[in-house]
């Protein structure tokens, strides 16, 4: 219940789940270059690769998507 609060008072999504997700191809399509980077270091690897859907998100938030 707190994430859902938190999202109510930030007015954004802090994270959608991968397969319950449905997004628009014009913001997969302008967020897909940095999206689709090869990972370097294991932070990267962390954020990148684990936690595929909230970089997803993320990025999404920060072009004003979500």
């Amino acid at each position: 219940m707190t994430f859902q609060a938190a999202e109510h008072v930030v007015g954004s999504v802090l994270c959608s789940p991968g397969c319950f997700s449905v997004y628009r191809c014009s913001a997969i399509r302008d967020i897909l270059p940095e999206y689709a980077t090869n990972v370097e270091h294991a932070f990267d690897f962390l954020t990148k690769d684990m936690g595929e859907d909230r970089w997803l998100c993320t990025l999404l938030v920060n072009n004003t998507y979500l």
